[in-house]
């Protein structure tokens, strides 16, 4: 079994948030605590669930994953960690996670959610612009 930890600048709250707006729904509070009472803040809702949905695909391309825990933001950054029982499945010996980084390289995401930065509206995976990292936990 291995662990990995994403991190990432972009919004990826975990809201529960899914499926299409229904206005006779309203007023209601999402996984995340936040009140939503109308189109706007419905959008904004499911738009960082979409993030953290769009990481979720990404990670299970290669590779059936299990213990995934909610992403917590701490400062600046949102994380989780996930396992799988795939040895190699996203790199080599020498970069365990180095398929994974090239999984999500340029992928787009979505931003002006409650990031503080925003440095691409892609992912960056290396270099001055990096904006999600994957470590390999063992």
């Amino acid at each position: 079994m291995i662990r990995i930890r994403c991190r990432t600048l972009f919004d990826i709250t975990q809201t529960g948030s899914t499926g299409h707006f229904k206005p006779e729904r309203l007023p209601f509070t999402d996984r995340s605590g936040n009140r939503i009472v109308d189109i706007n803040t419905w959008e904004k809702s499911r738009n960082t669930q979409r993030n953290l949905e769009t990481l979720l695909q990404i990670i299970s391309l290669r590779t059936q994953v299990f213990e995934v825990t909610d992403p917590i933001k701490t400062k600046k950054i949102w994380s989780f960690e996930f396992s799988t029982e795939t040895t190699g499945a996203y790199g080599t010996f020498d970069d365990p996670v180095s398929l994974l980084k090239k999984d999500a390289n340029g992928v787009p995401m979505i931003v002006h959610l409650d990031e503080s930065k925003f440095s691409a509206t892609v992912m960056v995976v290396d270099g001055n612009g990096q904006n999600v990292w994957f470590d390999y936990l063992g």
